[in-house]
């Protein structure tokens, strides 16, 4: 049995024994180091818990590196047309062009003022003229051989002139002008003939002419010339052809001139 606690050598004396008396707490120890974790249990898993509440924005990071640059977008609507500008420097004045064409004849100017009288003019020295009306066959037969003179029996008023055979005879010698006319036709398919003015009985030069008569058509020969004349000379017309038969015709479809010889003196009476 165990001594009552009544001093410390009953204290001692119980603790050997065996016997132990239980006395007031005593402050507590430190703690103890923390033992090894143990191994798990074997239970299943709870279910995930509810999601938690978004925590605070935290604080913004740094800008990161520039990206590779994008594709090309499509091409955007064209934009309204913006205000004209300013005129720009003239250019150098280029090639001429070429001529284009006439216009229309504009419309008749005002009639200018009337210019002085000119010198009165004196009057011819000398003319004269013949023709005809009438129908006139010339046998080629006979042109063949020699110049055959175109007839001309009817006159005009004359000048210091005189007329003789079928031509006009100059009194005075000078510079004339001188005019003919003839209008001739063929019964041959094909007619040469030579047709001149005579002075004298000499073809003048300037009034020779070669023609090539055909059958259904006419022919005209005219013209004019000047010519000098001597006194006394006369003046006719004449036909030549190489041909030796067949005819040549003086005609006229409307019964008018056939054929006709003027000369006109140019020099003044004074020389």
């Amino acid at each position: 049995m165990c001594g009552e606690n009544n001093g410390s050598s009953n204290r001692f004396q119980n603790m050997m024994s065996g016997c132990y008396l239980v006395g007031p707490a005593g402050s507590p120890g430190p703690t103890g180091p923390t033992g090894p974790t143990g191994p798990s249990g074997g239970g299943i898993p709870g279910a995930t818990g509810p999601t938690g509440p978004t925590g605070p924005t935290g604080l913004e990071g740094p800008i990161g590196p520039i990206g590779l640059t994008g594709a090309t977008g499509p091409t955007g609507p064209t934009g309204i047309e913006g205000p004209t500008g300013p005129t720009g420097a003239t250019g150098p004045t280029g090639p001429t062009g070429i001529e284009g064409p006439t216009g229309p004849t504009g419309p008749t100017g005002p009639t200018g003022p009337t210019g002085p009288t000119g010198a009165t003019p004196a009057g011819l020295a000398a003319y004269g003229g013949l023709y005809n009306t009438s129908t006139q066959t010339i046998d080629l037969a006979t042109a063949n051989q020699n110049p055959t003179v175109i007839e001309l029996g009817a006159t005009l008023p004359n000048i210091t002139s005189t007329y003789g055979s079928n031509g006009i005879t100059v009194s005075d010698s000078g510079n004339y002008a001188i005019d003919y006319y003839a209008i001739l036709s063929t019964d041959q398919a094909s007619t040469p003939i030579v047709i001149a003015v005579r002075a004298g009985e000499n073809n003048i030069p300037s009034t020779v002419e070669s023609l090539t008569l055909t059958t259904g058509s006419t022919s005209v020969y005219t013209g004019s010339t000047i010519a000098a004349l001597n006194a006394e000379d006369l003046v006719d017309m004449a036909l030549t052809s190489t041909e030796t038969t067949g005819n040549v015709t003086l005609t006229s479809n409307n019964n008018s001139v056939t054929a006709s010889l003027t000369v006109r003196r140019l020099d003044s009476d004074e020389e």
